[in-house]
């Protein structure tokens, strides 16, 4: 508001974006029945941890965002069949990047490129950094100097054979987070194997 529209108005200090919906429309959603209904697919979880790192690096501006939506709509995180639920690739992104929440955020822009998109929190002497690769082709390597030395004491990598993949009924699994063992070290440079369309989280105990 530049100026005060009547004696009740005044001018804020600071303004807090709410973002209603967010999330991937595929054109097909706006005439399949039942409405908005559609699959989501590895691509979309991507474009999913794309949002959520846009979000949380302006998380001193967005006060909430909401996705659209939870169940069987849009950017859904579960999606049902009859009696059965379907836990989508979406679902597998808001679990892994539970670990950023109530972290205190780092700024690593250096490190994004085209392809790579980083993101890294750190609680106490815990930090985690999410890697998406946003190339659907090729796999990537990412060198990760943590200016000391550290262990890593978790990887979890998210990709499918393909970026068109999904969860069914028939194979509610076919799209899942695997876990990976670190190896048993303590160094300050890390070499990342990072697969096409993936997200992949890393955690390591700082020394």
């Amino acid at each position: 508001m530049p100026t005060p529209e009547s004696s009740m108005d005044q001018r804020l200090s600071k303004l807090e974006l709410i973002v209603g919906e967010w999330g991937v429309w595929h054109r097909d959603a706006f005439t399949v029945k039942p409405a908005l209904k559609q699959q989501v697919t590895m691509r979309d979880a991507v474009a999913t941890a794309i949002t959520l790192n846009v979000l949380q690096r302006y998380c001193d501006l967005v006060k909430m965002a909401t996705v659209a939506q939870s169940v069987n709509v849009l950017n859904a995180l579960f999606l049902t069949a009859g009696e059965k639920t379907i836990m989508t690739p979406n679902y597998d992104v808001f679990v892994m990047y539970r670990r950023h929440q109530n972290g205190r955020l780092i700024q690593l822009p250096a490190m994004n490129s085209e392809k790579l998109d980083v993101m890294a929190t750190v609680k106490q002497d815990q930090l985690t950094v999410t890697i998406i690769n946003k190339d659907y082709a090729q796999s990537h390597q990412l060198i990760l100097r943590l200016g000391a030395s550290a262990m890593m004491t978790r990887h979890e990598e998210f990709s499918a054979a393909s970026p068109n993949e999904y969860n069914s009924a028939a194979a509610p699994d076919r799209v899942r987070t695997r876990t990976k063992t670190p190896a048993p070290f303590a160094a300050d440079v890390f070499a990342l194997e990072l697969p096409n369309a993936s997200v992949s989280q890393f955690q390591f105990q700082m020394n």
